[in-house]
């Protein structure tokens, strides 16, 4: 759960404004509550990426992460290889995704993502 967390380092914010450091972490119960609410059914298709025995990064429901300290270095694309692959052995039609990450962006157009959307927030500080 720690990884989650941890992961969210460097993610762009939803809402704009707010305090710097004033992301709200999540706790392990909030984690798997969002899992379970967003696993559509395919568990298996959830991965974690280790390193000298500590996890790394993840792919699944809740989305695509690898720790600050270890971007950059294909871990994120490995983990959607294995995910796309998981889902094409079980007869998934479809995978989704949503991210504002520009890296994050380019490895899902790599493996034949398609923007079929895009999310504008508007905010107004009170």
């Amino acid at each position: 759960m720690g990884l989650h967390n941890a992961a969210r380092e460097g993610w762009p914010d939803p809402d704009p404004g707010s305090s710097p450091g004033q992301e709200e972490l999540h706790t392990p119960e909030e984690i798997r509550r969002l899992y379970h609410l967003h696993q559509q059914g395919w568990p298996e298709l959830c991965f974690l990426a280790v390193h000298s025995g500590k996890y790394v990064g993840f792919v699944g429901p809740l989305g695509t992460a690898v720790l600050p300290a270890l971007r950059g270095r294909g871990i994120a694309t490995a983990l959607k290889v294995r995910e796309v692959a998981a889902a094409h052995e079980r007869g998934v039609p479809t995978l989704e995704g949503a991210t504002g990450n520009p890296a994050m962006l380019k490895v899902n157009e790599r493996l034949g993502y398609r923007r079929t959307g895009t999310e504008v927030r508007l905010v107004r500080p009170l």
